[in-house]
């Protein structure tokens, strides 16, 4: 039962809006450099993120009758989700307001989540980022590499060189996890039509296509000498991956989110 009841509240995806806050944090050096503008930007784009999640988790109900263990959210719920989410979206802007660049970084993000979940009207055929081939993964991928790349350079009013390289770095981060963690939601996936490289290419080419991806930030991260924590947690996360199969239930994902969440801590803290 214990059990269960953490699954439930991880389902709300509170672990992703702590990366998210920890991420952008740890992109202003450690605890003792963090500046104030600095800190409530990370709490603006963890909520930021706490909208994406659970917006994303309002327009599923049909995905959660087969991905999700208990089925999809009750009426009642799902109205608070929906009021909840919309709620995490505008509380940020009372205190990002004043930095364009700011606002403008999270509402590109905020459209990029809401196009991920909500279906709109294109040439009158429904569209979303989630039901479309790797459109889901590489528009999740820039969600997740934008504050922490982007929001130190909006606080300057500069873009440096390692901004870019630390989005790249994210973002090829992100792209092989969310690929992975497609894994987890082939049989609904494959219900709904919805195309993956697991349910297309089959569970071995996708832990081989998310290793050959992660070479990427890894190489980067050696030439221009990142933080030893996420080196270790990159090649954790690989062991991890070689790990996964159709069987895992859904908590074994959610390790690769606390394996990054570590990592960043002790980065934060200690500075390696």
């Amino acid at each position: 039962m214990g059990n269960l009841s953490f699954e439930k509240i991880l389902s709300y995806r509170p672990h992703i809006c702590l990366l998210v806050f920890l991420l952008v944090l740890s992109s202003g050096g450690s605890f003792l450099d963090i500046q104030k503008e600095l800190f409530f930007a990370a709490i603006g784009f963890s909520f930021l993120m706490a909208f994406v999640y659970l917006f994303n988790k309002w327009t599923d109900t049909d995905e959660d009758q087969i991905n999700i263990k208990g089925g999809p959210l009750d009426p009642a719920k799902k109205n608070r989700v929906l009021y909840g989410s919309l709620l995490f979206l505008t509380c940020p802007l009372f205190f990002l307001y004043h930095n364009l660049y700011l606002l403008l970084i999270y509402f590109v993000v905020a459209g990029i989540g809401l196009l991920y979940s909500y279906k709109v009207s294109v040439f009158g055929k429904p569209f979303r980022f989630k039901d479309k081939f790797l459109i889901k993964n590489l528009s999740s991928a820039v969600m997740w590499a934008s504050p922490p790349a982007l929001v130190p350079a909006a606080l300057r009013g500069a873009l440096w060189p390692l901004d870019i390289v630390s989005f790249i770095v994210v973002f090829f981060i992100v792209v092989p996890i969310e690929i992975v963690w497609d894994v987890r939601d082939i049989e609904g996936d494959r219900r709904f039509g919805i195309k993956t490289i697991p349910n297309v290419l089959g569970v071995q080419w996708t832990k081989i296509i998310c290793i050959a991806l992660f070479c990427i930030p890894g190489f980067l991260m050696l030439k221009f000498s990142f933080f030893k924590s996420s080196l270790v947690a990159l090649f954790i996360s690989i062991g991890l991956i070689l790990m996964v199969k159709e069987s895992r239930g859904p908590m074994f994902y959610h390790n690769l989110v606390f394996l990054w969440c570590g990592a960043t801590i002790i980065r934060l803290v200690f500075d390696v």
